[in-house]
């Protein structure tokens, strides 16, 4: 194996990412058990899933014993065609780890009264607090029972409503929950909060996208998948952070930039992706991007670099856009 020109794997782009271990034909490279011996496969449990990261999507496989995962594999689909980054095939033993809570806990009130944990009980603030390990976090609390840490819960959100009325209540929704605790989530807020407040992260981080598809193709779906720029001449690759955000993804642009695919990245930062541009277009400034797109797409009509008959096949409305760029 090489890294970059020959240099030392720790000094090059290699992310560990296992996939050179994943395509070794002979065995000679394995993947580093991280919780129990390597036993044979035939030994232990194959769990088809999604990886839980970010929403490339990619499939796996996992192999358990005793309950525990052993390995993660990569498995074939159209969307990750069995890659997986370092997230994904290594960063399962979080299930594992000992400071994991697998019970609920309950703040030893009469000793560590709420407030800042880089205070003591008598309000004094620490640069080297006594919550600095888990084992001092865990001191400030008790296990209890569901039941218990449920009625506690409960009680502290009505008592909150009752004194205060149901707008200072407010529910914030997790993006790792499925539709369907999403849709309970809301109705807890809705119907036993009494309030509207409620919101959930991948809607503050999506939302213009959305309104715009919506506004512009009448769907907030994306409209084509990231493998396809196998097919592109040119793809212009703007406000994406691709290689720590969607590794995966990045991986089929890097293969698209070598096999002659020309990448223009647009973005504020000098992201790792725009070392495999042909051009890193333009480090635009904060909050100009819709300027920008503007003023491109001004250029590509004055200048006729456009395609009018695939246009006016598949758009609506485009003597409206010119007019607006006009």
């Amino acid at each position: 194996i090489g890294f970059d020109l020959d240099v030392p794997m720790g000094d090059s782009t290699c992310v560990a990412c296992g996939e050179c271990a994943a395509s070794c034909p002979t065995g000679a490279l394995t993947h580093k058990p991280m919780s129990l011996p390597l036993v044979p496969r035939a030994r232990m449990k194959a769990t088809e899933s999604v990886c839980p990261y970010c929403g490339v999507g990619c499939t796996t496989t996992y192999w358990s014993r005793d309950n525990k995962i052993v390995l993660a594999e990569g498995r074939d689909s159209p969307g990750s065609q069995g890659r997986l980054c370092v997230k994904g095939r290594y960063g399962w033993d979080y299930t594992q780890h000992p400071q994991r809570l697998t019970v609920p806990l309950i703040r030893r009130a009469e000793f560590y009264p709420k407030g800042p944990l880089s205070s003591d009980v008598r309000g004094e603030a620490h640069r080297g607090s006594i919550y600095r390990d888990d084992s001092s976090i865990r001191a400030a609390f008790r296990e209890a029972t569901w039941d218990e840490a449920l009625d506690l819960v409960s009680a502290r959100l009505l008592a909150i409503k009752r004194d205060h009325g149901p707008q200072a209540l407010a529910g914030f929704g997790s993006a790792k929950c499925s539709n369907e605790e999403a849709y309970l989530f809301q109705k807890l807020v809705r119907a036993v909060f009494a309030t509207n407040n409620h919101d959930h992260c991948t809607r503050m981080s999506h939302a213009s996208t959305d309104a715009a598809l919506i506004e512009g193709i009448g769907s907030g779906a994306v409209t084509d998948t990231f493998g396809d720029i196998e097919h592109a001449d040119v793809a212009l690759l703007t406000g994406t952070n691709t290689t720590s955000n969607h590794p995966v993804a990045a991986t089929f642009f890097k293969q698209a930039a070598r096999r002659g695919t020309t990448l223009i990245v647009v973005d504020p930062r000098h992201s790792p992706i725009a070392e495999f541009a042909g051009r890193f277009c333009c480090s635009l400034k904060p909050g100009t991007d819709v300027a920008f797109y503007n003023a491109l797409m001004q250029v590509m009509i004055e200048k006729d670099l456009i395609n009018q008959s695939f246009i006016d096949e598949r758009t609506e409305n485009f003597a409206a856009l010119k007019a607006l760029l006009g």
